[in-house]
């Protein structure tokens, strides 16, 4: 049988009209390129079938390979010095992969709160002078310098906003003036529409009812009664419109609730107190004067606002304000604030 090579290179040197090397020219055995016998066209040759049962060193090679199971990384034979090429090299890039990762991982922790950070906004907050709104911390070693009502609202504040406030303990018509000139950012207090020329009304809290509560022996019982008697109230509080504007009833304005309740019990010009009844209320409990009190008249009912300044340098803030302060009224958390001071267990 002739080789394949040769007949090829030989049907090339006929086509081209070249005599074959002198080496074949006379090899008279040499049949004619794919042809049997160098007669006619024949059929091709053939490889010869592999026997039965036989299988070449490459495919033995590839089963072997197959069968072999792959090194996990926790295999304890991984890393040692038989390990191949391959495994080697994924645990180099493994471990390049774990340090770029970490230090990913490290940089966007560091910019989450460079970013906190930077949002981050400081309040001037006023607090209300009134028991149990705002006051000095009775214990004088504790941390906080303030507490009540107001400071626990902006506590959780703070707390779930990230944002600092800084708190002033402030007389009630001191309050009305920061926020008129714009000296603090926002307080929190009853909402007067006399209020909305400098202040944007913001979150309600809790309603409140404001009136009018008469020492015993006083009769109370309608708004014309108010103008047969001196009414006690803190200077600046904003009660009701029409009694805050009538000129026919005769005021007693003093510092604050606690005063204009003493005033009005020991008969000195006061004969009741106007005012939040709740916050009246907490406070003639909490002196052990609910018998001297009788008639009560309710004049005006509002609601515990934010009331942020028209002038603040942070108004532009107002709305997450609000929007924190809105969350803690959905939960509960305003409400449970306000009973736990308002109305203590004896």
């Amino acid at each position: 049988m002739a080789r394949p090579g040769l007949c090829r290179a030989a049907s090339a040197r006929r086509r081209a009209g070249r005599s074959p090397p002198q080496h074949l020219a006379g090899d008279a055995q040499a049949p004619a390129c794919g042809r049997r016998g160098g007669q006619g066209r024949g059929r091709r040759n053939r490889r010869l079938p592999v026997p039965s049962g036989t299988r070449s060193a490459r495919a033995l090679s590839r089963a072997a390979a197959a069968r072999q199971p792959p090194l996990l990384d926790s295999d304890p034979r991984v890393g040692q010095a038989w390990v191949g090429p391959r495994l080697r090299s994924r645990q180099r890039r493994d471990k390049v992969n774990g340090v770029w990762f970490s230090w990913l991982r490290g940089a966007c922790l560091c910019l989450a709160l460079l970013a906190s950070a930077a949002q981050a906004r400081e309040f001037r907050v006023d607090l209300i002078q009134f028991d149990p709104w705002a006051k000095k911390n009775p214990d004088p070693d504790a941390a906080e310098p303030y507490v009540g009502i107001v400071v626990d609202l902006l506590k959780e504040f703070e707390r779930r906003s990230g944002h600092r406030t800084i708190k002033t303990l402030t007389p009630y018509a001191r309050v009305e003036r920061d926020l008129e000139v714009g000296d603090c950012d926002f307080s929190i207090m009853a909402w007067g529409e006399a209020r909305a020329a400098y202040a944007n009304r913001g979150t309600a809290f809790v309603p409140l009812e404001f009136g009018v509560r008469a020492r015993k022996g006083v009769r109370v019982r309608s708004y014309e009664d108010l103008k047969k008697i001196i009414v006690g109230a803190p200077r600046g509080l904003k009660v009701d419109p029409r009694f805050d504007a009538d000129p026919e009833i005769r005021k007693d304005l003093v510092l604050d609730y606690t005063l204009a309740i003493r005033k009005a019990v020991a008969d000195r010009d006061a004969m009741a107190v106007a005012g939040s009844l709740s916050t009246l209320g907490h406070i003639i409990h909490k002196l052990k004067l609910e018998a001297e009190f009788g008639d009560v008249l309710v004049l005006n009912t509002t609601h515990l606002t934010v009331a942020f300044s028209k002038k603040s340098s942070q108004i532009g803030a107002e709305a997450q304000v609000n929007a924190v302060f809105k969350t803690m009224v959905d939960d509960g958390t305003a409400r449970r604030i306000y009973e736990r001071w308002m109305f203590p267990p004896d």
